[in-house]
């Protein structure tokens, strides 16, 4: 994807190819406390935390990446107990002095080791959790001489394996390492700590998610192997891959589907004639590319070229190698061949989507157990009714290809028989049958996969009490209920231009194109069901809708002529009433007047005054 220097692609270019992890890059790796080879494994996925002792009985965790600052209150560990006395005499004056490192990191899980004078032989190892704050086991180790420890966790943090980080990883001496005084101080925490054999010490190993806690990924020369951890036994084995050197360092990506594995040689030199990083795919062992990073030797940034990259990104898009040049170092990162990332193609569509069913459930739990991807969660619904269903938001309109469940195993025989619908519309969950299940010999596959070609985005499944298919696995009970323990939906993205041709094409052909249904599977009459079946509400008007358009179309019609009609008697109500009242007021006005104008009666007997002139009376 690119190729640019490693200040740039540290201060911009990281971000863009989305390694926005915590992972440090900047930060120079203390090599002076790693004995061995450079081309170490990378334990603390890429993160860089600083521990330091404040006191005897404190501990402080510094993350410049991260921004995280921690202070922890660590526990007394009991010491092995010595028989020589001379012993404690010449460590008398030492004994105080300690020096810790973080050996391993996974999410919020930190495991210290802290090196005593006092006691070399014997190191002590804390582990600590960021989000709690506490420490929350320790243990100690016995080995015959003093070493820093590879400290590997499992993905889900129930393991911790451990072994001597050694010289050559090869000894003459008996590599025997003795774990002692393993203590868990929270009953809720249960993480089990084993060593590695010492047949493995010239192996290279990682954990892998795919695998889980119970096996790890073990590269020896050109082979990988897949062991379980209990036994050390190896479950799957690919050999003589196309590789130029010995296995020396092997990663796994964050969701499991990719290995990135390094090959140096000569081990134990400064300047590899060979380095080179493949990338495999973990479900075909493939290699799908190789790049050849051999450059000059910055013993600046040779402990973070060897150690952090090559670094997967969080989402698996991209890898990334670094590469040290004569004058420059650059950074070049390669997207990944990864299928999911096309929009177009996804899978488990029901992965945390809302929930939807009418009756309560019949134990405590929520309805987002079922889509939440886990199978140990379950649910069983209450029903009063011979009917029962759980319907499902998909968010969106989809292609759906199938539809799988894994049922619960004492309560398997109650899904049959089943249905599963698909509609566009919520108030409609039944428009589009896409699977039916009626087998009355035998019980539904756990876990099941059923085709269910169909376009919408309300899926909805549904069983029903009925007389009409006899199940010889029904239970007496009458009414009706559902346990699921999870639902995966597999389909892809309606894009624009299947919305147009369903749109602008034939109904009958567009919907048998591209859902797939057999219209003669649903019940009911064939030619009413199957314009009802063949809906596909993607923003166009659908064959049933016209009918219920015209009415709404009339009922708008005659609202708006009853509303006009009551407007216009009101109107001529309070024209008549205005003229009424407006005579009324005339009638009194003239009344009033003719009143006015008519004389009182003492006037016409009054005489005229002696100092008005003649004519004003007449006037």
């Amino acid at each position: 994807v690119q190729s640019v220097t490693y200040s740039k692609w540290i201060k911009h270019y990281k971000d863009i190819s989305g390694f926005n992890d915590f992972a440090d890059f900047s930060t120079c790796r203390e090599s002076r406390l790693r004995h061995g080879i450079l081309v170490k494994p990378d334990t603390t996925n890429g993160s860089y935390i600083i521990p330091s002792l404040k006191i005897r009985s404190e501990l402080q965790l510094i993350e410049k990446q991260g921004w995280y600052v921690g202070n922890f209150k660590l526990p007394k560990v009991p010491s092995p107990d010595f028989q020589d006395p001379h012993w404690f005499r010449r460590s008398h004056y030492n004994r105080h002095r300690r020096e810790c490192s973080v050996v391993a990191v996974c999410d919020n899980l930190v495991v210290i080791q802290v090196n005593t004078n006092r006691y070399y032989l014997s190191p002590r190892f804390y582990i600590l959790d960021r989000e709690r704050g506490e420490v929350v086991g320790h243990f100690l180790t016995f080995y015959h001489c003093r070493r820093w420890y590879e400290c590997y966790i499992s993905p889900n943090k129930n393991v911790i394996l451990l072994r001597p980080d050694n010289l050559t990883r090869i000894v003459s001496l008996p590599d025997n390492c003795l774990l002692e005084n393993v203590t868990m101080e929270t009953d809720d925490v249960n993480i089990n700590v084993q060593v590695i054999p010492p047949t493995l010490r010239s192996h290279v190993l990682t954990f892998n998610r795919h695998l889980g806690d119970h096996s790890v990924l073990v590269a020896f020369h050109t082979n990988i192997d897949v062991k379980q951890i209990a036994t050390w036994e190896t479950v799957q084995s690919v050999q003589n891959l196309d590789l130029p050197a010995s296995i020396q360092q092997i990663k796994s990506s964050p969701s499991g589907d990719f290995i990135a594995v390094r090959c140096v040689q000569p081990v134990h030199s400064k300047e590899y004639n060979v380095n080179m990083v493949a990338v495999l795919s973990f479900h075909t062992f493939n290699i799908l590319f190789k790049v050849d990073a051999r450059g000059c030797y910055w013993p600046v940034s040779e402990v973070v070229n060897l150690q952090v990259f090559p670094h997967f990104s969080p989402s698996e898009s991209s890898i990334a190698i670094m590469k040290n040049g004569t004058y420059n170092r650059k950074v070049m990162t390669f997207k990944l061949p990864i299928a999911q990332l096309n929009l177009q193609c996804l899978y488990n569509l029901a992965r945390n989507r809302s929930v939807y069913a009418i009756f309560p459930l019949l134990r405590s739990g929520s309805l987002s157990d079922v889509t939440d991807g886990a199978e140990q969660t379950c649910i069983i619904t209450f029903s009063t009714e011979n009917k029962a269903f759980i319907r499902i938001d998909l968010g969106q309109v989809y292609t759906i290809r199938n539809v799988s469940f894994v049922f619960r195993q004492d309560h398997i025989h109650r899904i049959t028989p089943f249905r599963i619908y698909l509609s566009s519309q919520f108030l409609s969950p039944e428009s589009n049958l896409c699977y039916r299940y009626t087998d009355t010999t035998q019980l539904p596959p756990q876990p099941g996969t059923f085709p269910c070609p169909a376009t919408g985005r309300y899926l909805s499944i549904t069983s029903t009490r009925d007389d009409d298919i006899p199940s010889a696995w029904r239970p007496d009970e009458e009414f009706a209920t559902m346990s699921f323990c999870d639902i995966s939906v597999e389909g892809t993205v309606v894009t624009t231009e299947s919305v147009v041709t369903m749109v602008t094409g034939s109904t009958s052909s567009t919907a048998s194109t591209i859902s797939g249904i057999d219209t003669s599977s649903s019940t009911g009459s064939s030619s009413g069901n199957g314009n009802q079946q063949q809906r596909l509400l993607l923003g166009a008007e659908s064959v049933g809708t016209g009918p219920i358009v015209a009415i709404i179309l009339i009922s708008l019609c005659l609202i708006a002529v009853f509303g006009l009609i009551a407007y216009l008697g009101m109107s001529t109500k309070s024209i008549i009433q205005k003229s009424e009242t407006e005579g009324i007021q005339n009638q009194d006005k003239t009344g009033t007047k003719a009143n006015k104008q008519k004389p009182p009666p003492y006037e016409k007997k009054r005489t005229p005054d002696m100092g008005v002139r003649p004519g004003a009376q007449e006037e």
